[in-house]
């Protein structure tokens, strides 16, 4: 039995085996990347270009050519913190001519496994695209990851993947230069519109609070005061102590309104909704916001710009429109 056979069948057992068999699923492809039988190049597919997030697919299908084909690992909703390789995962990265990641560990678990994977193949992080000091240091060693929720941050990410790739693809070097051009241009015009719309929010209410710490190079970009009951990753559960010092901020600065993320559990807002309401505060539930994943056409963010006008509209409505504490 081969060894993609064996672990579609150790994927078949028991749940409580996941961590065990993602281990094994990992083991197998790099035993595949450093076999000395193994020559890539005749698995990759001319022009096949994996994206691990969404965030980063999209950016791909805008600034490469249509012959160009783009594959995300991560759908909508899915948390990257915690993302485990699946078994058609082997292929995809196996067969990818390009691989381009985020960086700056959001892909915890699949990090050593591109560090690998570069020895063989073109892998690309967005995030070596950026200055250092444009980075937020979240425990004064781990840069925060989620550098796509400042549009303009994430626009000079995008124009230095597009001079990479057009240095590794250079029959098409010009039309992707130019792709890049036309989609950061873009980009920077949304961020000017969110601009305009926060500023319709009162400053005082200008906080922004959500189940994990994704927000902070967006509230860094657009003034808003963020907070959160996790940390940068998912992985940690939020405190006893965390949720009664936002309660506490929460009524003493009369702040309307939290917002769920659609890639994360809700019960964490739900506890500080209930400690407030304790207290005789009426906390509402401002909306869901897109932080780790985009959504679907029905949630009118299935597309990088699509997702932050959501997250902007919903914003702007949940701190505006929702004054009965005061």
């Amino acid at each position: 039995m081969s060894i993609k056979n064996r672990i579609n069948v150790y994927f078949a057992g028991s749940k409580a085996a996941t961590n065990v068999l993602f281990g094994l699923l990992m083991f197998a492809l790099i035993i595949i990347v450093n076999s000395c039988k193994f020559n890539p190049k005749e698995w990759q597919e001319h022009h096949k270009i994996v994206a691990t997030t969404g965030m980063i697919g999209d950016a791909l299908e805008n600034i490469l050519p249509e012959n160009y084909s783009v594959h995300t690992l991560m759908g909508q909703g899915v948390d990257p913190h915690q993302y485990e390789a699946k078994p058609n995962d082997i292929d995809e990265l196996a067969r990818a001519e390009t691989i381009v990641y985020n960086g700056l560990h959001l892909e915890g678990k699949m990090v050593g496994l591109f560090v690998k994977l570069k020895r063989e193949k073109k892998v690309l992080a967005i995030s070596d695209g950026l200055i250092e000091n444009r980075l937020i240091t979240t425990n004064g060693i781990q840069h925060d990851p989620h550098i796509w929720l400042d549009p303009f941050l994430w626009a000079y990410g995008i124009e230095a993947l597009g001079q990479k790739l057009a240095h590794e693809y250079p029959e098409d070097k010009e039309e992707i230069i130019i792709n890049t051009l036309n989609y950061t241009r873009k980009i920077r015009e949304l961020g000017e519109w969110m601009r305009a719309e926060i500023n319709q929010i009162p400053i005082r209410q200008r906080v922004l609070i959500t189940s994990h710490d994704a927000f902070h190079y967006f509230g860094k970009s657009f003034g808003v005061k963020v907070d959160a009951l996790q940390g940068i990753s998912t992985v940690s559960e939020p405190g006893i102590r965390t949720v009664s010092s936002l309660m506490t901020m929460i009524i003493d600065k009369n702040i309307p309104a939290v917002f769920i993320e659609s890639s994360v559990a809700k019960k964490s807002i739900q506890a500080l909704k209930e400690a407030c309401a304790r207290k005789g505060y009426a906390l509402k539930e401002g909306g869901m916001l897109f932080s780790d994943a985009m959504g679907d056409k029905k949630q009118h963010a299935e597309t990088y710009i699509k997702m932050l006008r959501r997250n902007t509209e919903t914003l702007v409505k949940g701190l505006t429109n929702n004054k009965e504490n005061e």
